[in-house]
């Protein structure tokens, strides 16, 4: 019988907890897109969520709904987020949804 035992000197494991995400987009069958924001209301991130979803929310096919983190990878596959400043913008915008 191999049994394993944890050495007295070594720090006790440490558990982290992945904030549940509350925020969604999705597009009907029809092509509407909608969903549900959480974030704290800045003028500035409303303005922003609104711009990001007008520009980039052909990236959401029909029937089908993405979490925040998910739009952010679509964005970044199809467009330059790290020199150009409206897309930079975008993705930290939508890295703020809760």
């Amino acid at each position: 019988m191999n049994i394993q035992t944890q050495p007295s000197n070594t720090p006790p494991l440490t558990v982290v907890t992945i904030p549940e995400v509350k925020s969604f987009l999705q597009r009907d069958h029809r092509g509407n897109i909608g969903g549900q924001l959480h974030f704290i209301n800045t003028g500035f991130l409303q303005e922003m969520l609104s711009y990001a979803i007008n520009a980039y929310g052909f990236l959401i096919g029909r029937n089908e709904k993405v979490l925040p983190a998910q739009f952010i990878e679509r964005i970044r596959d199809a467009y330059d987020c790290d020199t150009e400043p409206r897309n930079k913008a975008v993705v930290q915008a939508l890295a703020q949804l809760l």
